[in-house]
């Protein structure tokens, strides 16, 4: 029973501290002469005051009347300019507005405003009439940061994404009629490109997809194919920036070295043949790359990447095709 009490009390004394931070209110006085005093006045009551910092802002809290907490309280504002004192008036409309002191100015801030837990009254007295911006939740007055825009110079990256052979299960079942595979294999890059302008780019880069597979059978015949293949490209790419966002096009050559192993079973007899091959080909693709620095992205890029050559046994003929890429990644700019 001791410790439902006293959970009891700890959650009724958090939930007063939570009120009592949702009620609490800012005055934040801007571009006033440092080292004066700003004094909050709320329905005619002094209730708070402080100095000017040597940047001229003075921030001051102080919370509003019970009976206007849930609702708010529709207020006119006003600024007294005395000697050396900047006096903020926050009045309840229907409450009667106290006459300023001897040598004081007083200025109405046109308009009725809503004053409601948590808000922040931004109060510019510079220049002859005061303004005031009302925003909810704190103000900063640092400039916000520009975004990251994209970056020229030199970027390495890396990914990773799915990947499919054009014609590789044709290929290897030929005319066996019982055949099928997987031509669709995961795949992952590297590279590094260098954008001499933030639209043009030198671009090298390494393929690497998994092995897809094929296998079919009849008539006594049984086997199994599949191919490893490594890819080297280099291009250009062209870009159109956008702040930190840049869509771009690539487009060049590449080199294939890739090895076909079949293994067959013919009446109860085992060969393996594999071939290699190698030769130039073309890619061209497009993607997206988003800074959220200005030394880290993130990109994601589709392309067609033609494999075209021969074998290096030249009796075992040619080998031609291509792969469909989708890729996400991430970028480093290192200089």
């Amino acid at each position: 029973m001791t410790r439902f009490w006293r959970t009891l009390a700890v959650a009724a004394a958090l939930n007063m501290m939570a009120a009592g931070v949702a009620a609490a209110q800012t005055v934040l006085v801007r571009n006033a002469p440092a080292g004066e005093t700003v004094e909050v006045v709320l329905n005619g009551a002094p209730v708070t005051s402080g100095p000017v910092s040597a940047e001229g802002v003075a921030k001051l809290s102080f919370s509003l009347p019970a009976e206007w907490l849930a609702s708010g309280m529709d207020s006119r504002v006003y600024v007294d300019n005395c000697e050396r004192i900047r006096r903020v008036l926050v009045i309840e409309r229907n409450q009667v507005v106290p006459a300023a002191q001897d040598g004081c100015n007083r200025t109405e801030i046109t308009g009725l405003y809503l004053v409601r837990r948590e808000n922040t009254l931004v109060v510019n007295v510079a220049g002859a009439l005061p303004t005031l911006l009302m925003v909810k939740g704190n103000f900063s007055l640092k400039p916000p940061s520009p975004a990251p825009a994209a970056p020229k110079g030199l970027i390495v990256y890396g990914g990773g994404g799915f990947s499919s052979f054009a014609d590789e299960i044709g290929r290897a079942c030929g005319n066996v009629t019982e055949c099928g595979g997987d031509d669709a294999v995961s795949i992952w890059t590297g590279g590094v490109s260098y954008w001499i302008t933030t639209w043009l780019a030198l671009d090298g880069s390494y393929l690497k997809p998994s092995k897809p597979t094929a296998q079919g059978g009849g008539s006594g015949l049984e086997f199994n194919s599949d191919i490893d293949a490594n890819v080297f490209q280099g291009g250009v790419k062209i870009g159109v920036p956008f702040s930190r966002l840049r869509i771009y096009g690539t487009g060049g050559v590449n080199f294939h070295s890739a090895t076909t192993t079949t293994t067959q079973t013919l009446s109860g007899a085992t060969q393996t043949i594999v071939v290699d091959s190698e030769g130039l080909g073309w890619q061209v693709g497009g993607g997206i790359e988003v800074w959220a620095t200005k030394w880290f992205g993130l990109y994601a890029e589709v392309s067609k990447v033609a494999l075209e050559g021969d074998a290096l046994d030249k009796t075992k003929g040619e080998f031609k095709d291509s792969l469909s890429v989708a890729m996400l990644g991430g970028r480093i700019r290192l200089f």
